[in-house]
Parts: structure tokens; C-alpha cells; sequence
């Protein structure tokens, strides 16, 4: 897939691929800006989310090469929330992977903070396999009282909810 679009302001379609990555800061950034997100805020989030498609784009690779990376950005009241779909093979990037774990156990040194990072970063994730995608979705509260965003409405199989 060597296509990009902008399907419309809250959404874009890249390549799986390592110089998408840049593209997805951009939008992420400019999303975060039009949703009046702190400067704190928009770190947190662009982190995790460089993370979670890093880990996407090396570990979900489907049999036949590439694949695409779709990202909606939905701006609510109180939170903003992030899904993130690929049609690779079934991967959960919330997850550490076999490499990792193998690192952690053999070394017992940094390594596999990838997970770790992501629940530091966020307020919800969840992740799913459905109809042959993966699905993410991420949520960052506008302000510490809040505890419901468009994640909290999804079917989960993983979940990472702030205290």
C-alpha cells in the first residue's frame, strides 16, 4: 500500500510504515491543538501513540507485506479519544511482545516498557480483534475529574482504566 489520504479532518490513512510515523505526529499534534489539549497532554498522547504504531508497524505485518494504518481523532467535551485500526496479523501492542519478554526475563534489564509507557501516558486503552483488524482505542481526559470517554462504551478484551 503505497496510498495516503486524509479521509477527512479527524482522520487519516498511511502505509504501515516507519516514515508514516511523521505524518502521524503531524496530525496528532494538530488535532491535539484544535482540541485544546494541554502542551503536557499532547506529549503524553504523541508518545503513546508513536509507541503504539512503532509496535505496529514491526509486529503486525501481514504474509503479504504491507498494510495500512488508520487513525480517527474524535474531540469530546471532556476527553479525546484515538483508534487506531490495522489489518495486519493479530497483534496487541498493550501487550509485551515474545522478544521482550525474553529480555526482561533473561536480563532483567529495561526493556518491554512499551506497555508500561502507554498505560503512564493514557487515561483508557482497549484493544480487540474483529473482522480480521486490529483495534485500538485511547483516551485522554481533558481534565482529572473526568472517567468516561468513547472507549468506555466499546467491547474490550484489554483495558487499562486511570485510578
Amino acid at each position: 500500500m503505497n496510498r495516503e489520504r486524509t479521509v477527512s479532518k479527524n482522520e487519516i490513512l498511511l502505509p504501515a510504515t516507519f516514515s508514516s510515523l511523521e505524518k502521524i505526529s503531524d496530525f496528532v499534534q494538530s488535532r491535539s491543538h484544535q482540541s485544546h489539549l494541554s502542551f503536557k497532554k499532547t506529549w503524553e498522547v504523541m508518545l503513546a501513540i508513536d509507541e503504539i504504531c512503532c509496535n505496529i508497524i514491526a509486529h503486525a505485518r501481514p504474509l503479504g507485506g504491507q498494510h495500512a494504518l488508520y487513525l480517527t481523532w474524535q474531540d469530546e467535551p471532556e476527553a479525546v479519544t484515538i483508534f487506531v485500526s490495522d489489518k495486519g496479523i493479530p497483534f496487541n501492542p498493550l501487550l509485551p511482545c515474545t522478544e521482550e519478554k525474553e529480555v526482561l526475563e533473561e536480563n532483567r534489564r529495561l526493556g518491554g516498557m512499551g506497555p508500561h509507557l502507554i498505560e503512564k501516558m493514557l487515561d483508557k486503552v482497549s484493544y480487540r480483534r474483529e473482522n480480521g483488524f486490529n483495534h485500538l482505542c485511547l483516551c485522554k481526559f481533558k481534565s482529572r475529574r473526568n472517567n468516561r470517554c468513547a472507549c468506555s462504551s466499546r467491547k474490550k478484551t484489554t483495558e487499562k482504566t486511570a485510578e
